[in-house]
């Protein structure tokens, strides 16, 4: 993602949160191995739907995968909640880039998790996650 094109919006734990020309929520982080630990992914869902609620719309979002290393257990269980589930009418879609073997496996873990509750998807090439998202 060229940085020309994104707008800081805020950063929770290791993520930062951007908006793209294209009306997208892009999260991204600078560090490698990055956990994906419980707190985060609370303050994230409660941004995502501050965000939505602000919009007045649910949300494209695209997140580069592809330094996610580990899910933490308690975050892997929390994504199977119904708090966690409460969420998804404020994401109209998220496409997951990953570049690595283990990221698609973690990945797939999350399009496992989410099948059903909202659109979501998994992709090797941002090209391609960004069209399937504008689509939406």
């Amino acid at each position: 993602m060229n940085n020309e094109q994104l707008e800081l919006l805020k950063t929770i734990g290791p993520t930062k949160y951007y908006r793209t020309s294209d009306n997208f929520i892009y999260l991204n982080s600078e560090q490698e191995n990055v956990p994906l630990e419980l707190e985060h992914m609370k303050s994230s869902y409660l941004y995502l739907k501050e965000l939505s609620i602000q919009e007045n719309r649910p949300l494209k979002i695209l997140v580069d995968f592809s330094k996610v290393r580990r899910i933490a257990k308690e975050t892997r269980e929390y994504m199977r909640s119904a708090e966690a589930k409460s969420f998804s009418p404020y994401i109209k879609g998220t496409a997951l880039i990953t570049s690595s073997q283990l990221s698609k496996m973690l990945g797939n873990f999350v399009l496992g998790t989410l099948k059903g509750d909202q659109e979501t998807r998994l992709f090797t090439n941002e090209e391609k996650a960004i069209d399937w998202l504008k689509q939406l």
